[in-house]
């Protein structure tokens, strides 16, 4: 058995696996804590470096890019899932709000980042609880601050977490 004392961590205090522990905790309460199940993690690559793309004028509501770069998320059931995105690249104007979305073939969107400027900047959007269902065709979208703004995109990925219950 393990003494927590501090409230910061670090990647050594990751405890991978699929069982349980237990922790004694600063104010002495003993309680048991799940390993972290690495097998529940996974990406879906959108646009690899090797192969970057243009987004143009993708206009001020989300659009989708192109149709060869759907992806089809494949469930054996119905799951619990956070997703977020993490994308590379700028825009080729400094307005607001502009971003990139993975949505459902019905245009919900199922994660996002957005930012504001023209940079280029590796940016990670929050995770989003979401309900996946069997056979998810998935859409990349993008949204520029204007109608005259493209999006150049070096990377982005979708990266999901099943939510174990």
């Amino acid at each position: 058995m393990e003494t927590i004392k501090f409230s910061l961590i670090g990647k050594e205090d990751l405890k991978l696996g699929t069982s349980t522990f237990e922790v004694t905790l600063a104010d002495g309460r003993t309680v048991v804590l799940n390993d972290i199940d690495i097998s529940n993690l996974f990406r879906v690559n959108y646009v690899h470096p090797l192969a970057p793309i243009v987004a143009f004028l993708p206009g001020l509501s989300y659009a989708e890019i192109v149709s060869p770069l759907r992806q089809q998320i494949d469930f054996s059931r119905k799951q619990s899932m956070l997703m977020r995105v993490l994308a590379h690249g700028w825009g080729t104007e400094t307005g607001n709000a502009k971003g990139i979305a993975i949505t459902d073939a019905s245009g919900n969107v199922l994660a996002e980042v957005a930012w504001d400027g023209d940079s280029e900047a590796e940016r990670l959007g929050q995770w989003t609880s979401t309900i996946i269902v069997v056979d998810t065709l998935t859409q990349l979208r993008a949204k520029g601050s204007s109608a005259t703004e493209s999006l150049v995109l070096n990377k982005v990925v979708l990266e999901c977490y099943k939510i174990l219950k």
